[in-house]
């Protein structure tokens, strides 16, 4: 069973998913089933349940909220994917709060070449912790497009 929690947050609530005290999706939503709809089918075929504590993870979560940066990087997650799929989500997750790399940089620190960018920007783009418009659990926008920036529309 996916246990889901909504945690108040000074942008809205944030939706926490879990499966044996695991986060497996988050993101700022009032709906939980939002971030539910995202999951693997097989994920999804063990239903939702909206409970009114995570435990461990909503704990950091409010810590976090609270001004502890350091408070979600003990919290254990899961993300379905290839290894160099999940190689760029663990490298992603050691981007600190408050720093800024390249999506090159990102494929780096995951022992990917810098060409390989694009992959990191897909995992970037598919992060169930923390979709973009979501920053939760390993805050994508803290990875930036370097491409877009030397290349603005205008």
């Amino acid at each position: 069973m996916i246990a889901a929690q909504l945690v108040p947050s000074p942008v809205g609530p944030l939706a926490l998913l879990a499966r044996e005290g695991v986060l497996v999706a988050a993101g700022f939503t009032a709906e939980p089933k939002e971030m539910f709809a995202r999951l693997t089918p097989a994920l999804q075929a063990e239903g939702l349940e909206i409970v009114d504590d995570l435990g461990a993870a909503s704990e950091a979560a409010l810590a976090y909220l609270a001004g502890d940066l350091d408070a979600l990087d003990a919290v254990p997650v899961s993300q379905p994917g290839s290894p160099t799929r999940r190689r760029l989500h663990a490298a992603l997750r050691e981007v600190k709060a408050g720093t800024t790399v390249s999506y090159a940089e990102l494929a780096e620190r995951a022992g990917l070449p810098k060409t390989a960018a694009r992959a990191a920007g897909s995992a970037c783009a598919q992060n169930l912790i923390a979709p973009p418009s979501s920053p939760a659990i390993g805050y994508c926008p803290a990875v930036v497009d370097m491409a877009a920036i030397t290349t603005a529309y205008r």
